[in-house]
């Protein structure tokens, strides 16, 4: 395997080829032309619903997390159902079985609307 190099040289034009029909056509004096304001800003025009819904979620989230108390059926992040024994600003005491009781954060937990169903032996 090898590899060629090329060496550009410059060139001078062709007979007859003046140096004027080379150059870019512009008009003369003219501002070069860019994109339009509302071009520029369309992509933060875009994201502004977005993000405007985002927020309205985790505040809603936030607000159903700050109103569950003891004894209620909650959803860990990582997928545990449980009861909620304990809950301060930061942690939070889950009950997953007769006797396991986990300490996650806080802000992982969900509402539950019910109770799952028990699993029939």
């Amino acid at each position: 395997m090898s590899i060629h190099f090329a060496i550009l040289e410059p060139t001078t034009p062709k007979a007859g080829v003046s140096q004027e029909t080379l150059a870019p056509a512009s008009s003369a004096g003219a501002p070069p032309s860019g994109p339009s304001l509302l071009m520029s800003f369309a992509p933060l025009l875009i994201l502004i619903p977005f993000l405007w819904l985002s927020s309205r979620r985790t505040k809603k989230e936030s607000d159903e997390r700050a109103k569950l108390a003891k004894g209620d059926k909650v959803l860990v992040q990582g997928g545990l159902l449980g009861e909620l024994v304990e809950k301060n600003d930061k942690t939070a005491r889950v009950k997953i079985a007769q006797g396991v009781i986990v300490e996650v954060v806080a802000s992982t937990l969900s509402p539950v609307g019910s109770a799952p169903a028990e699993v029939v032996k």
